[in-house]
């Protein structure tokens, strides 16, 4: 190879000069932070300037190592008198490695804190970690010169898919430093600053029970029996956060466990039990839809869990799979039940068979929850007994606020009231929507698990009374 006058460097040189592969190092000359000329249609290099960028590389390298340390330490801190906790020692590894294992503390102390979500949050200078133990907190702010390796370690933990045009990634991982082993959905979400990292915990989910979730005696009597004593159809009301998959997946559980079989048709990734048949409409074409549901159909199974109804042909599924003599729970995304009939007659189902197929509806309310730490009592006031049609001179939860809350409520509660089957329900399913059903106020209404919330002292009166007209 003849050199350029000057003694310029070759990139095979160079490569081996700064420790960079070849791609690296034409992007580093595409971004101009290394200067490379080209030469007869080759990539040349002053050495000077190699010098100089050798330096710089050695130094960041320098502050790398002092970074992933440092970070290494901190977590270790947090996990050292954990009996379950794995860490390994990567002193002498590659960065990558030694990143790898950053990552891996950081889902064991988020488990260690009870958090359900984990977020990694793109910065202009780094990336920052929050929490959410009931509500989002700030754990950490990484470096900027750890985001790019946090990145590639947190991409290749598993196979991330896309599920639709959006460019949102996600698929599922499992650890197994606890028994039974945690499951997690890890999702990429593009933002205007790069790739935001969302990991929900599905912690407990496996042993949840319907009463974990928030329902009422009344409520889960309900679920358990008659809900599922003939075909029809049931309808979760709700807008697909992890808690609206944590509930369906528990009512299905539970159904299982009693005997019946259960199968699932999901748009996405989700917690995965034993108990249930999972089908995976990710991947599948119009056609290998239409296939899979036919599937799920000729299995004869006695309940059929839909976590989205997403169109017209699903829409129709869904009666399809009641006429076939199944219990349909099917999510759709509303406000509440009226919203959530709407939507599936402008999918243009034939209104009398729905009104005949349906069953019921779960729809739910979410409060904030006093901070058991500092909240105190008081007696309700006379206005707030009647607006909430609750007995006057109960005490009632108040907040406070301490160091562990901060404003005096620590988290949400999720309450939630069952619709059953009825006339007039029927009667406004099959058009008469001038007046639309009301909503109930029996023991197993959104109403009366609200005033139990108060009563309780899990939710302030002025937390619930806009629920009530």
């Amino acid at each position: 190879m003849d050199r350029p006058e000057g003694g310029h460097i070759s990139l095979d040189e160079a490569v081996e000069m700064l420790g960079l592969s070849r791609p690296e190092i034409y992007r580093r000359v595409l971004d101009k932070t290394l200067k490379g000329e080209k030469i007869d249609r080759r990539l040349w290099f002053p050495p000077d300037e190699v010098r100089r960028y050798a330096g710089e590389l050695e130094k960041d390298r320098r502050l790398l190592r002092e970074v992933v340390e440092k970070w290494l330490s901190f977590f270790a801190g947090k996990l050292e008198k954990q009996s379950w906790a794995v860490m390994t020692d990567v002193s002498g590894n590659d960065t990558g490695e030694q990143v790898a294992e950053i990552g891996e503390r950081v889902l064991q102390d988020a488990l260690r804190a009870g958090a359900r979500d984990v977020h990694l949050d793109p910065l202009h200078e780094g990336m920052r970690l929050l929490y959410n133990v009931g509500r989002c907190r700030e754990v950490a702010r990484f470096e900027a010169c750890l985001r790019e390796p946090l990145v590639a370690w947190l991409t290749g933990l598993t196979d991330l898919k896309e599920g639709g045009t959006s460019g949102i990634r996600e698929d599922m991982l499992s650890r197994s430093w606890v028994e039974p082993a945690c499951q997690m959905r890890l999702t990429e979400i593009p933002t205007a600053l790069g790739s935001h990292f969302h990991i929900h915990l599905f912690t407990g989910c496996e042993n949840s029970s319907l009463e974990n979730l928030g329902y009422t005696s009344d409520q889960t009597k309900r679920i358990r029996q008659d809900f599922v004593s003939r075909p029809g159809l049931i309808l979760q009301i709700g807008s697909g956060t992890p808690e609206d998959d944590r509930n369906r997946i528990t009512m299905a559980r539970e159904w299982a466990e009693s005997g019946r079989l259960v199968v699932c048709v999901d748009h996405r990734t989700g917690f995965r039990a034993e108990q249930l048949i999972q089908l995976d409409l990710r991947d599948t074409g119009e056609s290998n839809a239409e296939e899979l549901w036919r599937t799920a159909f000729r299995m004869s199974p006695n309940v059929l869990v839909v976590d989205d109804v997403r169109d017209a042909a699903e829409a129709r599924a869904l009666v399809e799979g009641v006429r076939g003599g199944a219990v349909v729970l099917a999510q759709v995304s509303a406000a509440n039940l009226q919203d959530a009939l709407r939507k599936l007659a402008e999918f243009e189902i034939d209104a009398t068979a729905l009104g005949r197929a349906f069953l019921g509806a779960v729809e739910k309310a979410v409060v904030r929850r006093l901070c058991t730490e500092c909240s105190r009592r008081r007696p309700i006031s006379p206005d707030e007994a009647e607006r909430i049609g609750i007995e006057e001179g109960i005490q009632v939860g108040m907040a406070v606020g301490c160091q562990a809350c901060g404003d005096g409520f620590s988290g949400s509660r999720q309450v939630y009231g069952l619709w059953t089957a009825g006339t007039e329900i029927a009667t406004w399913i099959a058009g008469s929507r001038d007046c639309p059903p009301r909503p109930p106020d029996g023991p197993e209404s959104l109403t009366a698990a609200l005033r139990k919330a108060v009563r309780d002292g899990e939710a302030t009166p002025d937390e619930v009374i806009a629920f009530f007209p």
